[in-house]
Formats: C-alpha cells, structure tokens, sequence
C-alpha cells in the first residue's frame, strides 16, 4: 500500500513539475522555432536548386531566370505570409504560456 501511494505521489509532484519546468523553457525557445520554420521554407530554393527536385524553390529560380514576375510574387507572398503565421503563432502561444504578459482584467 506504501508503495502504491508513493508512485502515485511522485508522479504527480513529476507531472506538475514538468509542467511548469516546460512552459518556462518553451517561452524564449519559440520565437526560435518560429525563425527556423520560415527558413526553412525559404530555403527550398538552394535545397531544390542544388539536387533539381521539382517544387516551389527551383519553381521560383525558373521564373525569376525568366522573368516571369506573377508567379515570383505569388511565390513571396506566400514565403512572407507564412513568416507571419509561424510568427504569429509563436506570438499567441509565447502570451497563453506566459502569465506576466496576460492582459490584467
């Protein structure tokens, strides 16, 4: 029975402690991953360039070699607007995670 408890009181006081240890450490680690996933994707271009796999980046190089400006600005925008949603993103969770930067109601 000594046991039984005892498991089930360390679990608990683990599953609170990393918990709280995770949401601390995951604030200034976002904006990070948020960077990282837009450089990502931007670059594809080298990444499809260099092993010539059909996609978005060598799709981009072609258009620009030939000067095709509709599809390099579609190509833009949707780099940018995804910089903006993995930023945004990071943003909502960095104020859900964070308590300090709540608004005070």
């Amino acid at each position: 029975m000594g046991r039984v408890s005892l498991r089930f009181f360390l679990s608990a006081i683990a599953t609170i402690w990393l918990s709280l240890t995770l949401a601390f450490f995951a604030l200034p680690v976002l904006p990070v991953i948020a960077l990282q996933a837009g450089i990502l994707f931007s670059g594809t271009v080298i990444t499809e360039t260099i092993f010539r796999r059909a996609g978005l980046g060598l799709l981009l190089l072609d258009a620009t070699l030939e000067r095709d400006y509709p599809i390099v600005q579609g190509i833009v925008g949707l780099t940018a607007a995804t910089y903006i949603a993995f930023n945004s993103l990071s943003n909502l969770l960095t104020h859900w995670l964070d308590p300090r930067l709540r608004p005070i109601s």
